[in-house]
């Protein structure tokens, strides 16, 4: 069976100027918490070690400080970028884990351990997901962003942008990934700028 190589980083692909226009509003209306969930991603681990003294000196107490670390680690999650953006980065380490190596078995156990330390990353050290988080997140506003001066080149900026407006729909530049290496890549080219790998 042949891996199929995908993005590390997704990016989201908007249809039409109204979905661009309207993760803008969204991103810019969550930029606070953005910051808030990015402080206390970075505060996690410093909280991490102080909680850790304290109870290293208390007997029994191991379980007690995991379960606090954890719940710090959520709080980071849902106000920084949201729990199911460390779901997809640890399942995004075990996929590229799994790349790495094409030869059963060790592909399977190489995969498993990337696993494992990205979960460790992502209950010791949320400040990493949550930055990778946001730099999805900043990386789909820039093509909102793209579309977006696409349709205003087109249409005029004072264009009235509407659910009922056919005109609404613009296409985007097509952006493709290279087969190989997964790096962006114009929809026309023959082969990849980065590794030049031919692309079919």
């Amino acid at each position: 069976m042949k891996k199929e190589k995908q993005p590390f980083v997704e990016v989201l692909n908007f249809s039409d100027a109204l979905a661009a226009q309207s993760y803008l509003a969204d991103y810019q209306k969550n930029e606070q918490k953005r910051k808030i969930g990015l402080i206390i991603a970075a505060a996690v681990p410093i909280f991490d070690i102080i909680i850790g003294l304290v109870f290293i000196t208390l007997a029994n107490a191991g379980a007690a400080a995991f379960f606090i670390w954890l719940i710090a680690a959520i709080a980071a999650y849902v106000i920084g970028g949201g729990l199911s953006s460390a779901i997809k980065f640890v399942l995004k380490v075990w996929y590229w884990s799994w790349m790495i190596i094409p030869f059963f078995p060790v592909d399977l156990v190489i995969a498993i351990f990337g696993a494992a330390i990205a979960g460790l990353i992502v209950i010791f050290l949320p400040i990493i997901v949550v930055l990778f988080s946001q730099y999805q997140e900043k990386k789909s506003k820039e093509a909102a962003e793209n579309l977006l001066g696409v349709y205003n080149a087109t249409h005029g900026t004072d264009a009235n942008i509407d659910n009922g407006n056919p005109s609404s729909t613009v296409s985007a530049p097509a952006t493709l990934f290279c087969t190989s290496c997964g790096a962006k890549i114009d929809a026309n080219s023959k082969f990849c700028m980065k590794c030049g790998a031919k692309q079919e």
